[in-house]
Parts: C-alpha cells; structure tokens; sequence
C-alpha cells in the first residue's frame, strides 16, 4: 500500500514540527560544520578520575563545541574528555562539559559538548579507541 500523496506531507509536516519543538531555543554562538567519524569519550568522576572510555559518532563541530551520537547518557554539567584525532598529529585531549542530552531512539542519545581546555592527559591509553557491540549497532543505524 502506498500512503497518498496528502497523508505524507501530513506525517511529514507533523514529524518535523515535533523535532523542531524538541530543539528549543537557537543558542548556538558559532557555526557548526556536519561531520560524522568516530572519537573516544571518557567521562570524568567528580574526583577528576578518567572513567571507562567509549566511542561516540560524531555529528557536527564548531569552535566551541561538538555534537555527538553514542549509546551512553550523560548528564547535563557533567565533564568528560573527548579525544579528537588529527590525521597524522598526536591526538588532541578536549575537556568538554555537557551542555544537553536528548535521547534519540532506543539507547541512543544526542550530545552537545562545549570545550573547555586542552586536557592534559598523563597516561594517554585511558582514551584508546574502542570497539563494542553498542557501537556497531549506532554505526549501523547512523550511517549505514
């Protein structure tokens, strides 16, 4: 059966509205470039303890910030570490904070992390790229 042509636009208009409403208030203070690839987060105990460390997919970047997709919530405030590679240069160790989470579907969440400084990571392996089943079901969903 195919929806008509009026259903759809309907179905359609009602989807974006709600996506739409669920975004809030435009906050954004620099342009963001869409960008999808994998980096390494590590959240951060209030201690400043480096937790156990997963991938996340990327979804855009700006100067401030960036926009990840991953299979773990975090919470708004929270910091973590995010390691960002640079082609053929030593990776770069951000402190991030949490500034929102929405959650996307099933065990997957939207992220927005804003950078704070340049972390300095004295045992650099903490933040090692990992592979998991979560992340292949996210790589699967996401860009497949």
């Amino acid at each position: 059966m195919k929806l008509p042509p009026q259903h759809l636009a309907e179905v359609v208009n009602a989807l974006q509205a709600a996506a739409e409403s669920g975004k809030g208030a435009e906050k954004r203070r620099a342009a963001r470039m869409e960008v999808q690839g994998n980096v390494v987060v590590a959240p951060l105990a209030k201690d400043g303890t480096v937790g156990k460390s997963f991938t996340a997919v990327t979804r855009d970047i700006s100067f401030v910030g960036v926009g990840l997709l991953q299979s773990r919530p975090l919470e708004k405030g929270q910091q973590v570490v995010v390691r960002l590679p640079r082609g053929h240069k030593p990776a770069l160790f951000m402190l991030c904070s949490v500034m929102h989470v929405r959650p996307l579907a099933d065990g997957l969440f939207i992220i927005g992390v804003e950078f704070l400084n340049i972390a300095a990571m004295k045992d650099e392996s903490l933040l090692d790229p990992v592979e998991g089943a979560q992340m292949q079901r996210t790589r699967q969903v996401i860009l497949n």
